[in-house]
């Protein structure tokens, strides 16, 4: 007894239940796809593009040929060797460990340390960040700036000189 329908020519392949589920995901959630949009063409422009200029360590460049017409070094590694026997190859090791040290060393600890310090403090007006728009919350929400008496430029707008700027309120 033959199952295939006789209807439907056996070249064209009927989409699968899966496909109908991914389909409906799809379109059920196209903002969230539109959201991922902007970090992928970054990702793609900042990071993948660039790619091909890490060939260049390997090759003999000509500007007149390019990237792709440039031939490769003989041997593939020349410019390492020729990198690892300059007189300067000890003093720039040990100038990227030594910044690389610095920037954990000073880095890491003091912003806790300053804070550690900052909560200490018993004057309140010293534990008050100096710039309050480099707190997190200005930069959580969006509406925080703009209320009235959160400090910071904005509070310009509500002295008495500046009320013409103030038609929204």
């Amino acid at each position: 007894m033959d199952m295939s329908s006789p209807t439907r020519s056996p070249s064209v392949k009927r989409k699968g239940f899966m496909y109908w589920i991914r389909q409906r995901r799809i379109n059920k959630n196209w903002q969230f796809y539109a959201m991922l949009l902007l970090p992928l063409v970054w990702y793609f422009v900042f990071c993948y593009m660039p790619m091909p200029g890490v060939v260049l360590a390997f090759k003999k460049y000509s500007a007149m040929k390019g990237v792709y017409g440039s031939p490769f070094a003989n041997p593939w590694y020349k410019w390492f060797l020729k990198y690892y026997q300059s007189p300067y190859f000890s003093r720039t090791i040990g100038n990227t460990f030594y910044l690389s040290f610095l920037s954990l060393l000073l880095g890491f600890p003091l912003p806790i340390l300053l804070a550690l310090l900052l909560n200490e403090v018993r004057n309140r007006a010293f534990q008050e960040p100096g710039f309050p728009e480099n707190s997190a919350e200005y930069h959580l929400h969006p509406s925080l700036p703009f209320h009235r008496g959160s400090g910071g430029h904005d509070d310009l707008l509500y002295q008495p000189r500046f009320r013409h700027c103030q038609q929204g309120h």
